[in-house]
């Protein structure tokens, strides 16, 4: 789970803290991933959700860690990590 600067989602306004990344692969033989994310707030309630799908060449740039994941995630989300 990543900690990030706050941001106001929703009415009422809520603060997402938190962006949790998780990867689903379809099989062993895919060149290409999706990112699934949630933003969270400091209590993990949902506020937003969703599907981030990777190309073969971001899929290609994954390394030993997440950390590319979860760079790409928050480049793409505009969100900014604390």
């Amino acid at each position: 789970m990543i900690k990030i600067q706050p941001i106001p989602l929703w009415i009422p306004e809520q603060n997402g803290t938190h962006l949790l990344v998780a990867v689903t692969i379809a099989n062993t033989q895919d060149k290409t991933c999706a990112l699934n994310w949630r933003i969270l707030t400091d209590d993990f309630k949902d506020l937003a959700s969703g599907v981030i799908q990777l190309t073969e060449e971001q899929y290609s740039k994954w390394g030993d860690d997440n950390t590319y994941l979860e760079d790409l995630t928050l480049e793409t989300l505009k969100l900014n990590r604390l």
